[in-house]
């Protein structure tokens, strides 16, 4: 598939706000964690994780889905490709973890490993909700209702997730959460038209505002009330298509570009980086939080870029981050 340049600055744009939010969230979990790791974690975590989805959501209608129906073989193979990129990593990452269990804020036992093909490892659970997606979108069942009818469904199960226990054996309620946005993303890919109309971002930029002065709050995270989540999460990632869509400083962004064609990349690999670099910098007792941000941040986007492209040179790139490549035929990376 044609790289489409602007949905690849989304993507460059959200993972660098996905490294930054985990940069914060890491210090979150330490005695007086400062008030400005809080904010960056509550700006960035009521959208990122809904911009995300969004994207991929665009990508799949993008890739799989088109007047004709559903191109069956080639989202299968994208489905095992997922399959075997999310067994891979998280068994990395939970063994990784053991080892290193006094360097990290979450533990893993023996238990969360025999588990993952149901629940995934905190730090995966994206992949997990997004190869059930995959499937359920590949019914054509599914995607012959109408977008009305879909959206709403996604709303209502959205809203019911509020009430479902946090940790589940399954991940069932951010599969229900995240629904809603995963299919905008779609929509948006039908009628790409919709991101032209530059009232819409106008619109869109006060709402935000006033969603975030009104429901702020030091003592309580966005994310967690999910009902005002789902609307900050909605409103941002529509007002980013749009504008990145419109502006070419924006969409047309080299930088942003470069760094949105290694997304995958980055978010596999970027939570053992902010790792070993929170643990170095404590080390060297540097508590400065602009080098902290910024150190770590750099880090966690650059790092793995840099893995990727020796691990081509080393010709286990494949292995690593598209293990059923040979069978995708030009399907899009997520």
């Amino acid at each position: 598939m044609k790289r489409i340049r602007y949905i690849d600055s989304i993507k460059g744009f959200a993972v660098i706000c996905v490294v930054i939010g985990h940069v914060a969230n890491g210090y979150l979990g330490y005695r007086n964690a400062d008030i400005v790791y809080y904010n960056i974690f509550n700006v960035l975590y009521a959208f990122h994780m809904p911009l995300f989805f969004a994207v991929s959501g665009f990508l799949f209608g993008r890739a799989y889905s088109s007047d004709e129906g559903i191109r069956k073989e080639k989202i299968k193979a994208q489905i095992i490709n997922l399959i075997c990129i999310y067994l891979l990593h998280s068994l990395l990452l939970g063994v990784s973890k053991m080892i290193f269990s006094q360097y990290t804020n979450n533990r893993v036992t023996a238990i969360d490993l025999i588990q993952i093909p149901i629940k995934p490892l905190e730090l995966f659970w994206y992949l997990f909700v997004l190869i059930i997606y995959y499937f359920v979108f590949s019914r054509e069942m599914i995607m012959r209702l109408k977008s009305a009818v879909i959206f709403f469904a996604a709303f209502v199960l959205g809203a019911i997730s509020t009430w479902l226990p946090e940790y589940l054996v399954f991940d069932l309620k951010r599969a229900l959460y995240y629904l809603l946005f995963f299919y905008l993303g779609i929509i948006l890919n039908k009628k790409e038209e919709i991101l032209e109309k530059k009232r819409l971002a106008f619109l869109l930029f006060p709402c935000i505002i006033l969603l975030y002065i009104m429901f702020w709050n030091q003592k309580i995270k966005l994310n967690s009330i999910l009902l005002v989540s789902q609307a900050l999460g909605f409103t941002c990632s529509l007002f980013v298509f749009c504008v990145f869509k419109q502006y070419r400083i924006l969409g047309e962004n080299r930088f942003l570009r470069f760094i949105g064609r290694y997304g995958l990349e980055i978010y596999l690999l970027h939570t053992y980086i902010l790792t070993a670099f929170r643990a170095l910098l404590k080390q060297l007792n540097i508590n400065s939080i602009p080098i902290i941000l910024l150190v770590s941040s750099l880090a966690g986007v650059f790092i793995p870029i840099a893995i990727a492209a020796i691990s081509k040179k080393l010709h286990i790139y494949d292995f690593l981050f598209s293990p059923y490549k040979r069978r995708l035929h030009g399907a899009p990376p997520q």
